[in-house]
């Protein structure tokens, strides 16, 4: 990565724009570990952020305001002298148009691929509160490409049986709690949830208060909207959009699920699926006739992947055509 970087500020000193440009350096989340990317924890929500000026200013400082990713867009416009449009997010911590430091900061998660979820965040400078709108829904459901994931097949395992202890284990609870309080100053994973403590019954009345003013403004796609699609629906567009390499693998996953496969056996929406007999090679075939060449992970072996095999469940028949299994 920081060859990366260094090979970048190269090109802008031979391009003669080195001494012209402000370099902003973030970063996303690494999948595949709980709790950190789609997840509104500190550990899925703080990144790395540094500013280089070509001036050099500020150089070593360290600025300790909460800052959002949608801020950037208004920084950018003010410190390059433009105005900021009344209708962008965000507020602006750099130039001639810094708004006030952040009081708070806020988060969301929703759908992930075919998770579905609902979770809304505050967090000030010390205290993170977390709205859970689907308390009866686990906080690991089935999410096949953090699943596949080693140190998540490791975690599934242990899960399935029994092995998980301490603080591991309450991110496999089945439900959760209305309401998430924590002190991020003394309790940095956030594992001590505070939020039927009296102890800080203020700080919760706070922060719920913070949330409900911003929901108040902020329609929740897909509940207040009326607009939620079954978790079924998105898939052929997904499929059919091109994503990834195009391998259709839910003949595989849920054939290991309806054989009861501890890696996927306790989820719900695997469940689902293998309650109900769903082609998923005839959802691309309907949706884009010229994709009858896709490819589709036979059963029984998941990683041979062989042209017009079709996986059907919940007997998980395949069928070939010019191919075998």
């Amino acid at each position: 990565m920081d060859q990366r970087v260094g090979e970048i500020l190269d090109e802008l000193e031979e391009a003669g724009l080195l001494d012209e440009t402000i370099v902003f350096f973030f970063s996303d989340h690494g999948d595949g570990l709980p709790r950190m990317k789609r997840w509104i924890y500190d550990s899925g929500l703080r990144v790395p952020f540094i500013i280089r000026w070509p001036d050099g200013r500020g150089a070593g400082t360290v600025n300790d305001e909460l800052v959002s990713f949608v801020d950037l867009a208004p920084t950018m416009l003010s410190i390059t002298g433009l105005p900021i449009p009344d209708h962008l997010q965000g507020q602006s911590f750099l130039g001639e148009q810094k708004a006030p430091p952040r009081k708070y900061v806020f988060a969301a998660r929703d759908r992930m691929d075919p998770a579905i979820d609902n979770m809304r965040a505050v967090r000030d400078r010390r205290f993170k509160y977390i709205r859970n709108y689907m308390p009866e829904r686990p906080y690991v459901q089935f999410l096949p490409y953090r699943d596949r994931m080693g140190i998540m097949q490791v975690l599934l395992e242990m899960d399935a049986t029994g092995a998980l202890e301490g603080p591991e284990r309450l991110w496999f609870r089945k439900t959760k709690p209305l309401e998430e309080l924590y002190d991020t100053e003394v309790d940095p994973h956030e594992i001590d949830n505070l939020a039927e403590d009296p102890d800080y019954a203020e700080k919760l009345a706070e922060l719920r208060a913070a949330h409900e003013r911003v929901e108040g403004r902020n329609e929740r796609l897909g509940v207040d909207s009326g607009d939620r699609v079954e978790e079924t629906a998105l898939a052929p567009r997904w499929r059919t959009a091109g994503y990834g390499t195009g391998r259709v693998q839910d003949g595989a996953v849920a054939e290991r699920a309806c054989r009861g496969d501890p890696w996927l056996r306790h989820r719900r929406s695997v469940d689902r699926v293998c309650n109900r007999r769903y082609d998923p090679l005839e959802a691309i075939r309907r949706a884009d006739p010229a994709r009858r060449g896709a490819e589709v992970v036979c059963p029984g072996d998941s990683h041979r992947l062989r042209p017009q095999c079709e996986c059907r469940m919940p007997n998980v028949e395949c069928r070939m055509s010019n191919a075998e299994c």
